[in-house]
């Protein structure tokens, strides 16, 4: 199975899942915005903004002109109920696709809601997010699967009896500067959860690739950052879908038949605040021959 990058697999999803409900032969389907941005806690936010890929019956754009669809020059700002903050665009080779929004003039804090202004030509949209505090993690560490070749990462976590939560894991490669895509299956909520320790494996995010089918072991070749996040119940929605859609689909360009559920107003996609523990591995530092665990 091969998968997209989030935001390139999201504006796909969303114009095959318009491309199949109540299509006429003569219906054209307008671009839509597509929105994914998140903000961490004590982290400065990240906006990315592209438009929707209008396919119908005759469909035939390469994948290497999706780059059309990304938009430069909006107009983002957040709210954080006592300020306006207006983001900078800029290219940035380490996301895909290479543009982000964000700025270095205030970083995310627990607790605190922020509102998500986009303006774009004719296109104009909102989202409302919170950050809820960062989950109780016991330990996150390495699971050899096949010898010394193969592994997971598992993330140990204690799930508090007296609230409803819900958490997302997020994977990338590398220590820093590099784009948190979603683990594959990896959003959990509190109805299949224990009160006092729960294990979540953490696979790889899907990438497009030519050559290789996805698989959700890490190599001890990687160097893998981990982010395990509590999000809100909008969030954990929208990513619940996307687990759907990529785990059922098999292919991102068949068998859709629903939009995703995000939260964004005038749009698609998703505006999500992050209470996150991040841990790095050298995955090779942790082969099974070494026999001790990354805790």
């Amino acid at each position: 199975m091969k998968l997209l990058p989030t935001l390139f697999c999201l504006f796909i999803v969303i114009a095959v899942s318009m491309a199949s409900c109540d299509r006429q032969d003569n219906q054209v389907f307008l671009p839509q915005l597509v929105i994914e941005g998140y903000i961490d806690d004590q982290d400065f936010p990240v906006v990315m903004l592209t438009t929707s890929v209008a396919i119908q019956s005759e469909y035939s754009e390469p994948f290497d002109s999706l780059a059309s669809h990304l938009l430069r020059w909006a107009r983002v700002a957040i709210n954080d109920g006592e300020n306006e903050y207006v983001l900078t665009g800029k290219f940035d080779n380490s996301y895909l696709p290479p543009y982000i929004y964000t700025t270095t003039h205030f970083r995310g804090q627990v607790g605190k809601t922020y509102t998500l202004t986009v303006d774009y030509k004719d296109y104009h949209a909102t989202a409302v997010t919170t950050i809820p505090p960062r989950p109780e993690v016991d330990s996150i560490w390495v699971k050899p699967v096949i010898g010394d070749s193969l592994c997971s990462i598992i993330v140990t976590f204690s799930d508090p009896s007296n609230e409803v939560n819900y958490y997302k894991a997020f994977v990338r490669r590398g220590m820093t500067g590099l784009q948190w895509l979603p683990s594959y299956l990896g959003t959990v909520s509190d109805d299949v959860l224990n009160i006092t320790s729960n294990e979540l494996i953490v696979n790889r995010a899907g990438l497009v690739t030519d050559t290789l089918d996805y698989i959700p072991y890490f190599s001890y070749n990687d160097t893998v950052s981990v982010k395990f996040s509590q999000i809100d119940q909008a969030s954990y929605i929208f990513w619940h879908d996307f687990d759907d859609h990529t785990n059922f689909s098999r292919n991102p360009f068949l068998l859709v038949t629903a939009n995703l559920h995000g939260n964004i107003v005038g749009g698609f996609g998703c505006w999500y605040g992050c209470g996150s523990v991040t841990k790095s591995f050298i995955l090779k530092d942790y082969l099974p021959h070494q026999n001790h665990p990354a805790r």
